[in-house]
């Protein structure tokens, strides 16, 4: 992994400064019954948010490692010469208290996917948007994943219909 890292490095991928963000109404701070690791019913995604909201780990539907946001990416080496690239964008996550609604942005800037056999890359952006309630231990939320790839004609994002989805904390 850290050769990985070294490699993000090297070939231009840094954080640029990057980190998650958390916006609230009214400049609240990140209730903290939000604090840990929500994770999806079908496990395809986790999210792990710190006490100050920022999302310190994210296990991503579309890549096989853990992310770190504040490192910037992720490296995944492959078999055969095959490796995965991504770049963090923004990460940001938004508590509205008056409607107990969660709304999470999660930005890949950049990947690349290398196989044997040829290689795609683009840039990709999430979005959940929810409530929180059961006890404050389960999130409701719609999903949509955006996903541009070079060469590709990119869909319109009006056309991309909500996943509903929902998230249970596993752990503070």
């Amino acid at each position: 992994m850290v050769c990985g890292f070294f490699l993000l490095g090297a070939m231009g991928c840094p954080n640029n400064g990057r980190d998650t963000e958390i916006i609230n109404e009214k400049g609240g701070n990140f209730p903290d019954f939000l604090v840990g690791t929500w994770q999806m019913q079908d496990d395809k995604w986790e999210l792990t948010f710190d006490s100050d909201g920022k999302i310190s780990l994210i296990k991503h539907h579309f890549v096989t490692v853990p992310i770190v946001p504040a490192k910037g990416g992720a490296y995944e080496q492959g078999r055969d010469g095959a490796y995965s690239i991504y770049t963090m964008g923004p990460c940001i996550a938004q508590y509205d208290r008056a409607s107990r609604e969660l709304n999470v942005v999660i930005t890949i800037d950049y990947f690349q996917v290398v196989l044997p056999v040829g290689k795609f890359e683009g840039k990709m952006t999430d979005s959940f948007r929810g409530r929180i309630y059961n006890g404050d231990t389960t999130w409701a939320a719609a999903w949509v994943s955006y996903v541009e790839l070079d060469g590709a004609e990119n869909p319109d994002p009006n056309s991309i219909q909500p996943v509903k989805v929902v998230f249970t904390k596993v752990q503070n």
